[in-house]
């Protein structure tokens, strides 16, 4: 069985969101995991994902159509620390991007 690597990135947005996907994916390539699920509210994640991966000529291979999760009340309730309402208040899911090493 793959194992495999969680990353949620919660109420993040572009650009520190894809900062964060730059350290995530280094760190997944230098791990023993196979696969490497990133949950993001950002919708521009998923062409990021596709360009660091081309641009850099990475092993990896993002699978096609991501799981869509609805935000829930205990999603929000977890965010309200680190983010303002604004960070979030205008999407309704989470978005699961899977990424294989090849």
């Amino acid at each position: 069985m793959k194992q495999e690597t969680k990353v949620d990135l919660q109420a993040l947005r572009f650009p520190v969101a894809s900062l964060h996907l730059n350290k995530t994916l280094d760190d997944f390539l230098n791990s023993e995991n196979e696969k490497l699920t990133i949950i993001t509210i950002d919708l521009s994640i998923e062409r990021c994902i596709m360009q660091r991966i081309a641009h850099r000529s990475l092993p990896l291979v993002l699978e096609s159509g991501s799981l869509q999760e609805p935000i829930t009340s205990e999603h929000i309730n977890s965010w309200c620390n680190a983010f303002d309402e604004e960070d979030y208040e205008d999407v309704s899911f989470r978005q699961h991007h899977v990424i294989l090493k090849y």
